[in-house]
């Protein structure tokens, strides 16, 4: 019995992608700039006496940990919008291929070169255009 599927590398599709890479070189953009900016409050924070340096050091402390938590969200909403623009492609090959299983590559040891339709999609998802930040 033969059995119908596809398979896709996640990690490529989403690291590999032009439009993958296009926002993982915008998200680096945004955590330089924030680097920058915490490099000014660092140095302001340093140069502080008395009861400023501590709020200057507070304020050191939460524009860290709110750039950071930005720059995650702002990592978690691209790849969760790929991932959809991507499922919705995957959908219609489903279609096409006429297969009802789609497997992660990283939990397949051995496939036939064609079921892997990583290449496809990424093609598929990159010709949609650059994600939205």
């Amino acid at each position: 019995m033969t059995m119908a599927y596809l398979v896709v590398d996640m990690p490529r599709l989403l690291d590999d992608s032009t439009v993958g890479r296009s926002a993982a070189r915008s998200l680096q953009q945004k955590f330089k700039a924030a680097q920058a900016e915490h490099k000014k409050l660092q140095e302001k924070a340093a140069a502080a006496k008395g009861p400023e340096k501590k709020a200057a050091e507070a304020k050191v402390e939460a524009h860290e940990k709110e750039a950071l938590q930005g720059i995650r969200d702002q990592q978690a909403t691209l790849r969760a919008t790929l991932l959809k623009r991507a499922q919705g492609h995957l959908e219609k090959l489903m279609k096409e291929k006429q297969v009802t299983l789609v497997l992660e590559r990283g939990a397949v040891l051995m496939c036939e070169p064609g079921t892997d339709v990583t290449q496809l999609l990424m093609s598929k998802i990159d010709e949609d255009g650059p994600l939205s930040l």
